[in-house]
């Protein structure tokens, strides 16, 4: 099922119709957002930066899936780590992230002002951590995926040239003895 997923992946991506640097901004965009610690609005912020930076949508949108379940936790706690000790914050241990989760406020709208009050004390290191890390990122994922986007490119367009020089000889053949064996018709005049 994953060989089946991932070659449809591809196959999506490099059938997109965009040209290769469109693509690769797109990719760079999705690979940006999905490192930053935007869960839950990564997409729409994908499909708004690369409209502003006229790269593919589709393809800012499928590398938001980069940052998932299985990755989510690794990513998070690189950015905060590297947030931390550039903005010179003291570096929470996993205990001691998951006390400032532990609420001890009673009632909704309390208990969600307390969440985002100790959030926020991870989520700036966070923040300031995915974006040197997505840039550094999306840098990387577009100056690897733009030659191979171009390669793949080349290839098809060979590709569509070979053929096109194929029917072009074989419509030129068929053409040449049609032409050979074909009586010339009468002029209008004497067709009565």
């Amino acid at each position: 099922m994953k060989d089946w997923l991932d070659k449809k992946f591809i196959v999506k991506l490099l059938e997109l119709g965009d040209p290769p640097e469109k693509i690769a901004r797109g990719i760079a965009v999705g690979i940006f957002v999905s490192i930053t610690p935007t869960a839950g609005v990564q997409t729409i912020i994908a499909i708004v930066l690369a409209t502003i930076m006229k790269g593919n949508r589709l393809a800012a949108a499928l590398f938001t899936w980069v940052s998932n379940y299985a990755t989510a936790i690794p990513i998070l706690w690189a950015n905060y780590t590297l947030g931390a000790i550039l903005t010179g914050k003291p570096l929470l241990s996993w205990h001691g992230i998951k006390e400032l989760v532990h609420l001890k406020s009673i009632g909704l709208v309390a208990g969600f002002c307390e969440l985002v009050g100790n959030i926020w004390h991870i989520f700036i290191p966070m923040l300031i951590g995915g974006i040197i890390f997505g840039i550094a990122l999306a840098v990387l994922a577009y100056f690897i995926s733009l030659p191979l986007l171009r390669k793949h490119y080349e290839r098809k367009k060979a590709k569509r040239l070979e053929k096109e020089k194929d029917l072009a000889t074989k419509e030129g053949s068929i053409v040449s003895r049609d032409s050979l064996s074909a009586k010339p018709e009468p002029p209008l005049q004497d067709r009565r």
